[in-house]
């Protein structure tokens, strides 16, 4: 997994008050692209079925088999209301799920997601060539936009006043 992808989003939450919880396959640790060694607090079979949001962190296992476990969960916060968001591939994924065809959206490539994703990817005209892309309760992002991913996550789940999330932000882009 992608871990600098999550760390502004992560950081911003518990800051604002919120608990975050880390998940994987299996509760077990997990490597991180950058090195680090993450123990996840709980294993997919843990997550509550109506969670408040659902982060999905990029990285190249999304590419492999075992994301195909992640689906019946990102489905069922989907369809219940949760704030589902996905950066860099894990945005990818969703198109590879259908969950890209009915909302705006951004991911790393076009091109990419549409030979990825192939038939069940219809969303085309609702792509937008941004860092990140908020539409309801979906949020997607570029790999590039962790700062931005983070923005429109924080605002998605209300996990703060507007004001107080903006003026975060402005500190971490610009100082």
């Amino acid at each position: 997994y992608a871990e600098w992808e999550a760390a502004y989003l992560a950081s911003a939450l518990t800051g604002f008050g919120h608990q975050v919880r880390t998940a994987s396959l299996r509760r077990a640790p997990v490597r991180s692209m950058g090195g680090f060694t993450l123990l996840p607090d709980c294993g997919l079979e843990d997550i509550p079925d109506r969670p408040e949001g659902l982060i999905l962190v990029g990285g190249q296992s999304w590419r492999s088999g075992g994301a195909k476990l992640v689906e019946p969960l990102v489905r069922r916060a989907f369809d219940g209301g949760a704030v589902v968001a996905a950066i860099c591939d894990a945005a990818g994924f969703l198109g590879t799920i259908g969950l890209l065809n009915q909302r705006r959206h951004t991911c790393n490539d076009l091109a990419d997601l549409k030979r990825w994703a192939g038939e069940r990817y219809m969303g085309e005209t609702l792509f937008l060539p941004r860092q990140a892309v908020r539409d309801g309760t979906l949020v997607t992002a570029n790999g590039t936009a962790a700062l931005e991913f983070a923005l429109e996550t924080l605002l998605a789940l209300d996990a703060a006043p507007e004001g107080d999330i903006r003026a975060w932000y402005q500190f971490h882009k610009l100082g």
